[in-house]
């Protein structure tokens, strides 16, 4: 008895163990062979490793859906690597800060896409997909946090670095108290 089509019903290239996907992933991504010449090397992988005995494991069909969803996923990577080099540019002088803040919510919006992605589709995440994205956004937080104590520090020591200028160029010159540079020193480090 045939079994139905489901959309959560994992594929046979799924199922593979990590090191023979791995090594359909590359020749996927090196593209330098045809998708049969990758599904009969992958085929032949599977055999050797006693997986099946079926020297077809991988229909034509399996392969070429897994081969455009793959070409998806790497044509979303390119898309983010270049978004991110156009942000850096964007940003040129700015502080390091402004660069991390933006690759921060880049991450966050990745999360947040892939778990929308999963409810729209009406599939459920695993428990380990769930442990992987609750640790990521919670180093997602703790980047946010430290990119923003290193924004305080820099401006901290902008102020620090301000006031001592203007201590050192007024210096008691033009009748100024040092109450009065005092007091500059303080609104100084006190927006800091």
């Amino acid at each position: 008895m045939n079994q139905p089509h489901t959309k959560n019903r994992k594929s046979k290239i799924d199922k593979l163990p990590d090191e023979i996907k791995s090594a359909l992933n590359l020749l996927l991504r090196e593209g330098q062979m045809s998708q049969q010449e990758i599904r009969d090397e992958i085929n032949q992988l599977i055999t050797d490793a006693g997986i099946t005995d079926d020297d077809e494991y991988i229909k034509r069909n399996a392969m070429s859906r897994y081969a455009m969803a793959f070409e998806k996923g790497m044509e979303n990577y390119r898309q983010t690597q270049q978004l991110t080099q156009k942000w850096v540019q964007q940003f040129g002088e700015k502080p390091q800060t402004d660069i991390a803040r933006a690759l921060i919510e880049i991450g966050k919006s990745q999360v947040f896409d892939f778990q929308m992605s999963a409810l729209e589709a009406g599939e459920t995440i695993d428990p380990k997909t769930m442990g992987q994205l609750a640790l990521a956004i919670k180093r997602l937080q703790e980047a946010q946090t430290g990119s923003v104590k290193l924004e305080k520090e820099i401006r901290r020591q902008f102020a620090e670095e301000a006031a001592d200028a203007i201590s050192q160029e007024l210096n008691g010159e033009d009748g100024m108290s040092e109450q009065f540079e005092a007091r500059i020193r303080g609104i100084l480090l006190g927006k800091a």
